[in-house]
């Protein structure tokens, strides 16, 4: 009796997501992730319209922000505070970022710091995937953002909480690590997994990966901006 209340509870502790959650699909980078929900939620090739009606945004206004910040499932919560999305790059001449030692994933959260996007890193391992994971506050688009940001078949993949004119809960940061825990990406065989080790090219893809974080803050607050702005001149 022992070993199946054991059994049982350790199934809990595995798939906490498979109750009450829905599965969405991004076939560009073979990921699953679950979501509650209490999410609204898009990916590009699923754009609920009639959904979309809520935020007073249109298919063509929201789909050209979604390509703006290479955004490939974004979930809205019922106030539009909180906003889930993952983004993913084009293809990389890069390893598989479990493939790295200890110290060239440093080398690489530590050229986040550098850049000032964050004031702390931490690295978790989930599934068989490595992850950087930071958060800081954009002082002038009013949000704070946790990100967990990866590289692997070759494509730099992130996944970001932002909560708008707040500050991220401790329950919301367990709760998105959850998502995260469970979120299952389908590795590539064809893609190398060798052990591999950061060079000068890598830098450079860096830069690239910072400039793109950027880039999607400032379509995400756009997005923010443009679903209150919709709503005031409704109420009009």
């Amino acid at each position: 009796m022992k070993k199946i209340l054991m059994f049982v509870a350790v199934l809990i502790a595995v798939i906490p997501c498979s109750v009450g959650a829905k599965s969405y699909e991004i076939k560009d980078y073979n990921i699953k992730i679950y979501l509650s929900e209490d999410y609204d939620v898009f990916t590009r090739d699923n754009i609920d319209e009639d959904l979309l009606d809520k935020y007073y945004l249109t298919y063509d206004e929201y789909l050209s922000l979604l390509k703006k910040g290479n955004i490939y499932l974004d979930a809205i919560n019922e106030d539009g505070e909180e906003i889930f999305i993952i983004t993913g790059s084009d293809e990389l001449e890069m390893n598989n970022l479990t493939n790295y030692s200890s110290e060239d994933i440093k080398l690489f959260a530590t050229t986040l710091l550098e850049d000032g996007l964050t004031q702390d890193y931490q690295v978790y391992k989930y599934n068989n995937i490595t992850y950087i994971v930071t958060n800081y506050y954009d002082e002038d688009g009013e949000v704070s953002v946790v990100e967990y940001g990866t590289i692997v078949n070759s494509h730099y993949i992130k996944i970001s909480l932002q909560v708008y004119d707040d500050y991220i809960s401790d329950a919301s940061i367990e709760d998105f690590d959850n998502i995260v825990r469970n979120l299952e990406i389908k590795l590539d065989p064809n893609k190398t997994t060798e052990d591999a080790s950061f060079n000068i090219f890598d830098g450079i893809v860096i830069v690239i990966l910072l400039a793109m974080a950027v880039g999607v803050i400032l379509v995400i607050i756009a997005l923010v901006k443009s679903i209150k702005n919709n709503k005031k001149r409704k109420n009009i």
